[in-house]
């Protein structure tokens, strides 16, 4: 009953923190409490199946007066009446979706699959949606004709957007770029848009939305986008198409904090006149290629890497390990990402970490997802990180820091994370655990634009350092 001394804005704050089923027993406490909390009770609302969208849209008709119950976030995974990806929309599922659309005005999260065919069997989906006025987020997912028309005539400008298109030629530049709904996003999503515009209409476009610092690409042209969004920091490509300008075509320069790519697209990277402080590379399931001589990988103060097992892994590891520990490299954080693969974790601790004698790596975090329902168990997987974490000590004599995060498959335990101070010099090195705190500020100053341009450590300004944090892509 204390926190009933706490004015309204800090008990919002509270509240807006916590899950909706921590929500549901504060909102029974008091009156008071119970007008601030139960709004968050219904924040959040997936709908997977047509059964729950009939469900919800009946609750919420017959106690429409009550905005409370409103949720502010939707997510519609509902395909079709049969629930599948590929079904049709019938007229009475989406009349019952364009109900709750028609009411919804608190909504600030929008996630719909399959939007374009809804709208088609009912304009009204697409009526309603332009007449949401508070999107701060907007997920719509097979946007063909008829949902760039919504598009162009939103009310709302949200912060984030994500778009699938079901278009295969140039409407993504002409009426994707020129939606006024762009006009505030700073973070966008863009999947199938594979359409490449003639150079005059991607000059004429150039700069549309400057505004737009993150960027991730799936299935799309890749050069375009970069013409379009001129000022973004952070890029994220997967199985994107690569054209590249005409010989002679003037390439902007771009130095970006963050860049996710495939191995094999590098090269491609590299003639659009990219670099990145922090390079994330995809060899999870796509092996680096150790003949190319890849400028980018040196160039970055921040290599993150998924480890796999193949038949090319160590050869593509061991490139990889000396391109880091070269003398002109810049690397010095790295990041080893773990799926499910303890035979890969065991190679690479057998082969690579003599490689990197030579580095100047400062920091070394390992990330492990662990399956917990098969393979080896808790306890060998601990063994197994710390005879990694050993081995890397003791190979790398620059190494100050060492970072382990272990996390577990099908199961609602947190991530275990420690961090260590490294200690003195040749055999007599000590290992020292750091607070949790202390060591997420060194990963961020690690990270940030201070550090990378400088290639300097200071820990005590690490330790000061809280700047925002750069989140891992998925």
């Amino acid at each position: 009953m204390d926190m009933l001394t706490l004015n309204d804005d800090i008990l919002h704050n509270i509240a807006e923190m916590l899950s909706a089923a921590e929500c549901i027993p504060l909102s029974s406490v008091s009156r008071d409490l119970h007008s601030i909390a139960r709004p968050y009770v219904f924040a959040s609302i997936t709908v997977r199946t047509v059964e729950q969208l009939f469900n919800m849209h009946d609750h919420l008709i017959r106690n429409i007066d009550n905005r409370l119950i409103w949720p502010r976030g939707l997510t519609v995974l509902v395909y079709g009446a049969a629930g599948m990806a590929g079904a049709a929309w019938e007229r009475p599922v989406v009349d019952v979706l364009a109900g709750i659309l028609e009411h919804a005005r608190e909504l600030k999260v929008l996630e719909i699959y399959n939007c374009e065919e809804a709208i088609c069997c009912n304009a009204l989906v697409g009526e309603y949606l332009t007449a949401l006025p508070n999107l701060s987020d907007i997920s719509l997912f097979c946007v063909g004709t008829k949902t760039l028309d919504v598009l162009h005539r939103m009310v709302s400008r949200p912060k984030r957007a994500v778009l699938s298109g079901s278009l295969k030629h140039n409407r993504f530049s002409t009426h994707i770029a020129r939606a006024p709904v762009l006009d505030n996003v700073k973070e966008l999503r863009l999947y199938q848009f594979d359409g490449v515009p003639s150079p005059q209409l991607l000059s004429s476009l150039s700069g549309a939305h400057p505004q737009v610092e993150t960027l991730h690409l799936g299935v799309c042209a890749v050069y375009p986008c970069l013409i379009l969004f001129p000022n973004i920091r952070r890029l994220t490509i997967h199985i994107c198409q690569f054209d590249l300008p005409a010989p002679g075509h003037h390439i902007e320069q771009r130095h970006l904090g963050y860049l996710a790519v495939e191995p094999t697209n590098l090269h491609l990277i590299s003639a659009l006149g990219i670099r990145s402080d922090y390079l994330r590379l995809y060899t999870e399931w796509q092996d680096f290629d150790p003949s190319e001589d890849h400028e980018l990988v040196s160039a970055a103060a921040v290599l993150e890497l998924g480890l796999s097992l193949s038949a090319s892994y160590t050869e593509s590891s061991m490139a990889l390990a000396q391109m880091i520990s070269r003398k002109l490299s810049r690397v010095r954080y790295l990041v080893l990402t773990i799926e499910e693969s303890y035979s890969a974790m065991a190679s690479w601790m057998k082969d690579i970490p003599s490689s990197l004698s030579p580095s100047q790596l400062i920091c070394i975090t390992v990330h492990v997802t662990h399956p917990n329902d098969r393979g080896p168990s808790r306890e060998t997987w601990l063994e197994l990180l710390q005879r990694l974490e050993d081995a890397h000590i003791s190979a790398i004599p620059s190494l100050r820091f060492y970072s382990q995060v272990l996390g577990w498959r099908h199961t609602d335990n947190p991530s275990e994370t420690t961090w260590r101070r490294i200690e003195g010099d040749g055999g007599r090195r000590a290992v020292r655990p750091i607070l949790s705190w202390q060591g997420e500020r060194i990963h961020r100053y690690l990270q940030s634009p201070e550090f990378c341009r400088t290639l300097r450590f200071d820990e005590e300004a690490a330790l000061q350092y809280t700047g925002r944090s750069i989140r891992r892509e998925s």
